[in-house]
């Protein structure tokens, strides 16, 4: 099998490349937790890290057919502490993440666009968050959008199931730049322009772009929070449970 994840280091910096492009790139187990295990491994050997994928998808979301399972197996509570625990140490990284992405960027696809610390979108990336047709919150990219938008555009973006261009998406502050070419080029020219910078440098600047007054977030909280709505919907309804399952049998609507 091939991994799932590519690490390609530079000279204070690396880039993870998402390889699982037949599935879009889709965040699976395998995927998720090799993404844990590369970023604790990167940690005071990056200053910046890239994050991009293989194929024309950046990322699908999370594996649905794998969700379908681990709801059968009774482990629902074991993925989401994996997803906790990806998103926290994405967020929570002293390097400074910048991601580079090409082609969609859906649910928690968003979420890792979301908890870099810089994007680069090339024009013809999209960005959706799906999960309200599928019964549910989205307990990753919702609490990871909202800090970053108008109550109005998280709105449209949490109900609408439409995706936002590239354009929009930067209109929205949800990435810095759009570009017709050259998406991981740029991407990993200010990997290596950061590389360059005293590292006590960059932690500082990192610690202060979440904790100046104005801007202090508390994520684990964010992440509670979503993770509480869609348990409090799980017991008012099954539509969640239908959606995966039409997915899992193919009938689901696209």
């Amino acid at each position: 099998m091939d991994a799932p994840l590519a690490i390609t280091r530079g000279e204070g910096w690396a880039r993870l490349t998402l390889q699982r492009s037949k599935k879009r790139n889709a965040l699976n187990r395998a995927l998720r937790l090799a993404l844990i295990d590369a970023l604790e491994a990167l940690e005071g050997q990056a200053r910046a890290i890239v994050i991009d994928a293989e194929g024309p998808a950046f990322c699908a979301g999370l594996d649905l057919k794998e969700r379908e399972a681990d709801k059968a197996a009774g482990n629902m509570t074991g993925a989401d502490e994996e997803w906790r625990r990806l998103v926290l140490a994405l967020r929570g990284h002293p390097a400074v993440l910048i991601a580079a992405v090409e082609g969609m960027a859906i649910g928690a696809g968003m979420t890792l666009v979301n908890v870099a610390d810089l994007a680069i979108a090339h024009r013809d990336a999209t960005f959706a968050l799906p999960e309200a047709r599928l019964g549910s919150y989205a307990s990753l990219s919702g609490p990871t959008s909202q800090p970053e938008l108008t109550r109005k555009q998280a709105a449209f973006l949490l109900l609408s199931d439409e995706r936002l261009d590239a354009a929009t998406a930067c209109g929205w502050g949800l990435v810095n730049e759009v570009r017709d070419d050259g998406v991981v080029a740029r991407a990993e020219q200010l990997a290596a322009r950061v590389a360059g910078y005293d590292p006590a440098v960059v932690t500082a600047i990192k610690r202060a772009l979440d904790a100046a007054p104005g801007a202090e977030r508390n994520l684990a909280a964010s992440l509670a929070f979503g993770r509480e709505v869609n348990r409090a919907l799980r017991r008012t309804t099954d539509a969640a449970d239908r959606a995966l399952a039409a997915f899992a049998s193919g009938t689901a609507r696209s």
